[in-house]
């Protein structure tokens, strides 16, 4: 049964007791209607304004925040360009400077390398110079060129390794004095194939590359 009584007491000290939660809890908590600083206000509270912002046709108000709201979303969304989506190779053993992620795009064509093709040669220079598994040996053919002549110049010994390097590194892999058995290493000293596959577009680390054939 309730004490009319006690009820009065409680009844005067009710602005004492909203004062003591009003240090603990923001204005809305009591009244969410009331005006209050835009940063007490809750999270949906917010969120609700924002979509309220977003109505230009009052007669259609729903489909009129969810055109907004997609405009907005579609419009803020980055789609990343030239992913890598492919896979690295998984052959044994690997040669790391064909484990990358990679994406051809487009008609994949075939073709023949002449053997005095200087694509064929730019190609088979650069895998020898970026592939970690012959790494020892080009440092082998640069103290082989710095014994030949101590003062070859840095830019004279750059010149022989574009010239004369693959030839070399064929010449002392194949050798079997130097008794070389790794299938990794004998098959890059041959080179690459005759027939290899070009593609339109290629792309590679984020890059995209446009071939020409």
């Amino acid at each position: 049964m309730l004490n009319v009584e006690k009820l009065i007491v409680m009844e005067g000290n009710i602005h004492v007791l909203v004062c003591k939660l009003e240090q603990l809890f923001p204005q809305t908590f009591f009244d969410s209607m009331e005006a209050v600083q835009y940063r007490w206000m809750y999270p949906f509270e917010r969120f609700l304004h924002s979509l309220k912002n977003k109505v230009k046709n009052k007669a259609r108000v729903d489909a009129s925040i969810c055109e907004a709201y997609l405009l907005e979303e579609t419009s803020t969304t980055r789609i990343p360009h030239n992913v890598d989506s492919g896979e690295g190779s998984s052959s044994t053993p690997p040669i790391s400077i064909f484990n990358y992620l990679r994406r051809p795009g487009g008609k994949v064509i075939t073709y023949f390398l002449d053997h005095v093709d200087l694509e064929d040669a730019t190609a088979h220079l650069y895998i020898l110079l970026n592939c970690e598994h012959v790494e020892p040996y080009l440092d082998i053919y640069i103290e082989f060129i710095r014994e030949l002549n101590p003062t070859t110049l840095g830019v004279e010994i750059d010149s022989d390794i574009s010239s004369t390097f693959p030839t070399w590194f064929k010449q002392y892999v194949l050798n079997s004095e130097n008794n070389i058995q790794d299938s990794l290493l004998v098959n890059l000293a041959w080179g690459p194939k005759r027939k290899v596959e070009s593609w339109p577009m290629y792309i590679i680390n984020g890059y995209k590359f446009h071939t020409i054939v």
